[in-house]
């Protein structure tokens, strides 16, 4: 029987609330009748179950955890600080930002003692030790805050102090963040300029067109006049008229945006056109399809199991069916059966159905905007204007279009 002495000693890792080096004076006293070997196997019993510190433990390669002297040395370096010398504020917000999360660490788990995390919670997690380790300052968390990433910096508002920072990050919606991340990535849109397309895209503001768009509309009204002319757009090889101000979009084209909501989901004809370039095309009807569309499935519920499909998370087509947005049966994937008609087929999948449906109704309300492509003499590649409702949308700017037949009858 091992003989130990005094109070047993217990430790966290929570170096806010805990003494480490009085945990460690307590634990040498503890096993001071033990020999090293039996000190080492004794250790780990002392450390609080499903804390950071048996974390720790746990992660010591086995040389360390069975020689003495060697997980002293390792205790120490992790949980008591060598303060040597004074470090600067900068120096000291380098060590503490050690392992921040990247853009593609969000997308990502960490496991542990405590279980699997975010990469962003367990990141906080190790930072309030570091904080604690170091001794630093409540005025260097907003130092800290400006310097993580977008996606994760604009879910956590500023703060005024090392708790406030630690519960912010916690709170991120993972799956928000996740989504936001593949919005930017397949838009390439680089870190410098997410915040202004953040702030334009959480308003409601959508750009479109070219800032050269508008600049040449900007030219064409100003030498318009009220008298009847016939002058030509150049955006379209027809003539329209085009008023000296612009008129408000038709409320029906508005109301009818598709607005999610983390506030980044494109109108229907965008949307639309996400659906035609993402959405993966169903495999033939053969074992070397059925492999292929396995592997789909293996792929899909790995990057984004829990979530439901969308055009950013296109869903894999079982074999033999037909594309998304093809009037095709939601349930079945094979041609519609016309309304009041019942699906007795095979269903699919649950969630090849949402995403059939999703990707169907997408389809419907474009086709109700009537949106289609104005092109002209002036088009160029990268630029659009829509027509809709009788009007024509060219960089953003709404005006009313007058087909050839009424321009040239007097009707207009």
């Amino acid at each position: 029987m091992v003989e130990t002495s005094g109070a047993r000693p217990s430790f966290a890792g929570e170096l806010n609330n805990e003494n480490p080096k009085q945990f460690w004076k307590d634990v040498d006293e503890y096993l001071s009748s033990c020999d090293d070997a039996k000190k080492c196997k004794r250790f780990g019993n002392l450390l609080k179950a499903g804390s950071a510190a048996e974390s720790w433990f746990e992660d010591l390669d086995k040389n360390t955890r069975e020689d003495w002297d060697a997980l002293e040395e390792a205790f120490k370096e992790k949980f008591i600080p060598k303060v040597t010398q004074q470090i600067t504020d900068t120096d000291l917000v380098t060590l503490l930002l050690q392992d921040k999360p990247s853009e593609d660490d969000i997308l990502t788990y960490k496991t542990t003692a405590l279980g699997t995390l975010p990469y962003h919670v367990w990141w906080a997690n190790e930072l309030d030790n570091r904080v604690a380790k170091y001794k630093a300052g409540q005025h260097l968390a907003e130092r800290v805050r400006e310097a993580l990433p977008y996606v994760l910096r604009k879910h956590v508002e500023s703060v005024t102090s090392w708790r406030e920072l630690y519960e912010a990050i916690k709170k991120a919606d993972a799956g928000k963040m996740k989504e936001e991340v593949e919005f930017f990535k397949s838009r390439g849109i680089g870190e410098g300029e997410k915040k202004t397309e953040g702030a334009r895209q959480e308003g409601g503001k959508e750009e479109k067109g070219s800032d050269s768009e508008i600049k040449t509309l900007i030219e064409a009204l100003k030498e318009l006049t009220v008298a009847r002319a016939n002058p030509v757009s150049p955006f379209q090889r027809h003539p329209i008229y085009i008023p000296p101000l612009p008129t408000v979009p038709p409320p029906r084209a508005q109301s009818q945006r598709a607005s999610g909501a983390s506030g980044l989901r494109e109108p229907p004809e965008r949307r639309l056109g996400l659906v035609r370039s993402n959405a993966l095309a169903p495999p033939p009807d053969t074992e070397e399809g059925r492999k292929l569309h396995e592997a789909q499935t293996r792929e899909w519920q790995a990057k984004h199991g829990g979530q439901s499909p969308n055009e950013y998370r296109p869903y894999p087509l079982t074999p033999g069916t037909l594309p998304v947005a093809s009037r095709d049966c939601w349930r079945c994937g094979l041609e519609a059966h016309g309304r009041g008609n019942p699906c007795t087929r095979t269903k699919l999948p649950e969630l090849e159905t949402q995403w059939r449906m999703t990707a169907g109704l997408i389809e419907r309300d474009a086709r109700a905007l009537g949106v289609q492509l104005v092109a002209g003499e002036a088009y160029q590649a990268g630029t659009q204007a829509y027509a809709r409702a009788g009007q024509i949308c060219v960089g953003g700017q709404w005006f009313p279009y007058i087909p050839d037949s009424e321009w040239s009858s007097g009707n207009a």
